[in-house]
Protein backbone atom coordinates (compact mmCIF):
# COMPACT_ATOMS: atom_id res chain seq x y z
CA UNK A 1 0.00 0.00 0.00
CA UNK A 2 1.68 3.32 -1.46
CA UNK A 3 -0.32 6.19 0.43
CA UNK A 4 0.58 9.47 -1.29
CA UNK A 5 -0.16 13.35 -0.73
CA UNK A 6 1.84 15.67 -3.74
CA UNK A 7 4.31 13.04 -3.84
CA UNK A 8 4.03 12.34 -7.62
CA UNK A 9 7.75 13.57 -8.28
CA UNK A 10 8.57 10.42 -5.94
CA UNK A 11 6.16 8.15 -6.69
CA UNK A 12 7.79 6.63 -9.43
CA UNK A 13 10.56 5.19 -7.78
CA UNK A 14 9.07 4.74 -4.95
CA UNK A 15 6.48 1.78 -7.40
CA UNK A 16 9.59 0.82 -9.15
CA UNK A 17 11.28 -0.34 -5.47
CA UNK A 18 8.10 -2.39 -4.98
CA UNK A 19 7.85 -3.63 -8.35
CA UNK A 20 11.14 -4.80 -8.87
CA UNK A 21 11.60 -6.86 -5.23
CA UNK A 22 13.38 -10.14 -5.23
CA UNK A 23 10.13 -10.92 -3.99
CA UNK A 24 7.30 -9.83 -5.55
CA UNK A 25 4.76 -8.53 -4.02
CA UNK A 26 1.02 -9.79 -4.78
CA UNK A 27 -0.54 -6.41 -5.04
CA UNK A 28 0.32 -2.91 -5.00
CA UNK A 29 -2.23 -0.32 -4.57
CA UNK A 30 -1.53 3.41 -4.57
CA UNK A 31 -3.91 5.64 -2.44
CA UNK A 32 -3.81 9.31 -3.61
CA UNK A 33 -5.04 11.59 -0.63
CA UNK A 34 -6.28 15.00 -2.07
CA UNK A 35 -3.48 15.16 -4.17
CA UNK A 36 -3.49 17.86 -6.81
CA UNK A 37 -0.04 17.24 -8.70
CA UNK A 38 0.56 14.61 -11.10
CA UNK A 39 -0.01 11.77 -8.71
CA UNK A 40 -2.89 10.22 -10.34
CA UNK A 41 -1.07 10.19 -14.14
CA UNK A 42 2.67 9.06 -12.69
CA UNK A 43 0.08 5.73 -10.47
CA UNK A 44 -1.61 5.21 -14.37
CA UNK A 45 2.12 4.61 -16.18
CA UNK A 46 2.32 1.60 -14.21
CA UNK A 47 -1.27 0.09 -14.38
CA UNK A 48 0.11 -2.34 -17.32
CA UNK A 49 2.30 -3.31 -14.31
CA UNK A 50 -0.72 -4.76 -12.22
CA UNK A 51 -0.41 -1.47 -10.08
CA UNK A 52 -3.59 -0.46 -8.86
CA UNK A 53 -4.82 3.60 -8.22
CA UNK A 54 -7.04 4.67 -5.63
CA UNK A 55 -8.36 8.34 -5.02
CA UNK A 56 -9.72 9.35 -1.67
CA UNK A 57 -10.30 13.01 0.12
CA UNK A 58 -9.23 12.04 3.67
CA UNK A 59 -6.28 14.75 4.03
CA UNK A 60 -4.98 12.30 6.58
CA UNK A 61 -2.40 9.71 6.28
CA UNK A 62 -4.16 7.24 8.75
CA UNK A 63 -6.94 7.55 6.78
CA UNK A 64 -5.06 6.73 3.23
CA UNK A 65 -3.08 3.66 5.01
CA UNK A 66 -6.61 2.58 6.19
CA UNK A 67 -8.27 2.62 2.64
CA UNK A 68 -5.70 1.15 0.90
CA UNK A 69 -5.67 -1.79 3.69
CA UNK A 70 -9.20 -2.29 3.29
CA UNK A 71 -9.12 -2.41 -0.91
CA UNK A 72 -6.21 -5.02 -0.53
CA UNK A 73 -5.98 -9.00 0.38
CA UNK A 74 -2.87 -9.98 0.93
CA UNK A 75 -2.05 -11.85 4.29
CA UNK A 76 1.23 -9.23 4.57
CA UNK A 77 1.07 -5.62 4.32
CA UNK A 78 3.73 -3.09 3.96
CA UNK A 79 2.86 0.67 3.87
CA UNK A 80 5.50 1.96 1.84
CA UNK A 81 5.09 6.09 1.73
CA UNK A 82 5.06 7.78 -1.49
CA UNK A 83 8.80 9.50 -0.60
CA UNK A 84 10.12 6.26 0.48
CA UNK A 85 11.92 3.54 -1.72
CA UNK A 86 12.60 -0.44 -0.52
CA UNK A 87 15.64 -1.96 -0.69
CA UNK A 88 15.50 -4.57 -3.58
CA UNK A 89 15.55 -7.55 -1.27
CA UNK A 90 13.42 -6.15 1.63
CA UNK A 91 10.26 -8.44 0.83
CA UNK A 92 12.78 -11.23 0.61
CA UNK A 93 14.46 -10.79 3.89
CA UNK A 94 11.36 -9.47 6.17
CA UNK A 95 8.23 -12.15 4.53
CA UNK A 96 10.13 -15.35 6.39
CA UNK A 97 10.13 -14.31 9.78
CA UNK A 98 6.65 -14.44 9.32
CA UNK A 99 7.18 -18.56 9.67
CA UNK A 100 7.57 -17.53 13.51
CA UNK A 101 3.66 -17.88 15.08
CA UNK A 102 4.61 -15.11 17.65
CA UNK A 103 5.74 -12.56 14.79
CA UNK A 104 3.17 -10.05 13.72
CA UNK A 105 5.31 -7.35 12.89
CA UNK A 106 8.50 -7.17 10.61
CA UNK A 107 10.73 -4.22 11.19
CA UNK A 108 13.84 -2.68 10.01
CA UNK A 109 16.76 -0.06 9.84
CA UNK A 110 16.25 3.31 7.88
CA UNK A 111 18.50 3.93 4.87
CA UNK A 112 18.15 7.68 4.55
CA UNK A 113 18.29 9.41 1.48
CA UNK A 114 17.71 12.81 0.17
CA UNK A 115 18.54 15.93 1.83
CA UNK A 116 18.54 14.17 5.42
CA UNK A 117 21.18 10.74 4.83
CA UNK A 118 22.36 8.07 7.31
CA UNK A 119 21.35 4.95 8.38
CA UNK A 120 18.94 3.93 11.88
CA UNK A 121 20.01 1.72 13.92
CA UNK A 122 17.31 0.35 15.62
CA UNK A 123 16.70 -2.83 17.92
CA UNK A 124 16.42 -6.45 16.80
CA UNK A 125 13.43 -6.92 19.02
CA UNK A 126 10.36 -5.00 20.30
CA UNK A 127 10.89 -3.95 23.54
CA UNK A 128 7.11 -2.14 24.58
CA UNK A 129 8.59 0.10 27.71
CA UNK A 130 11.29 0.93 25.22
CA UNK A 131 8.95 1.64 22.02
CA UNK A 132 6.73 4.10 24.42
CA UNK A 133 9.11 6.41 24.99
CA UNK A 134 11.00 6.52 21.32
CA UNK A 135 9.49 5.35 17.88
CA UNK A 136 11.75 3.31 16.31
CA UNK A 137 9.70 1.10 13.79
CA UNK A 138 8.80 2.76 10.70
CA UNK A 139 5.66 3.23 8.80
CA UNK A 140 7.06 1.03 5.75
CA UNK A 141 7.59 -1.82 8.54
CA UNK A 142 6.21 -5.50 7.38
CA UNK A 143 2.92 -6.36 9.50
CA UNK A 144 0.40 -9.45 9.35
CA UNK A 145 -3.08 -8.29 8.19
CA UNK A 146 -4.78 -10.26 11.12
CA UNK A 147 -2.49 -8.02 13.50
CA UNK A 148 -3.99 -4.96 11.88
CA UNK A 149 -7.27 -6.56 12.33
CA UNK A 150 -7.41 -8.03 15.95
CA UNK A 151 -5.35 -4.58 17.46
CA UNK A 152 -7.30 -2.12 15.11
CA UNK A 153 -4.52 -0.14 14.56
CA UNK A 154 -5.81 1.47 11.49
CA UNK A 155 -8.38 3.17 13.86
CA UNK A 156 -6.37 5.03 15.90
CA UNK A 157 -4.98 8.78 14.96
CA UNK A 158 -4.27 11.85 16.29
CA UNK A 159 -5.24 14.86 14.39
CA UNK A 160 -3.55 17.04 15.42
CA UNK A 161 -0.35 15.14 15.52
CA UNK A 162 0.43 14.17 12.01
CA UNK A 163 4.12 13.21 12.51
CA UNK A 164 3.06 10.88 15.30
CA UNK A 165 1.06 8.71 12.95
CA UNK A 166 3.66 5.42 12.42
CA UNK A 167 3.80 5.32 16.11
CA UNK A 168 0.47 5.27 17.12
CA UNK A 169 0.25 2.56 14.20
CA UNK A 170 3.04 0.61 15.66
Amino acid sequence: VIPCHNYGHYLGEAIESALSQSYRPTEIVVVDDSSTDNTREVADEFSVRGVRYLRINARHSQLARKAGFQSTVAEIVCFLDGDDRLARNYLEMGVPEFANPNVGIVSSDVEHFGLFRGHSDYPDHCDRDHMARVNYMHTGSLVLREALDVTRALDVWADDKLSLQDWLLW
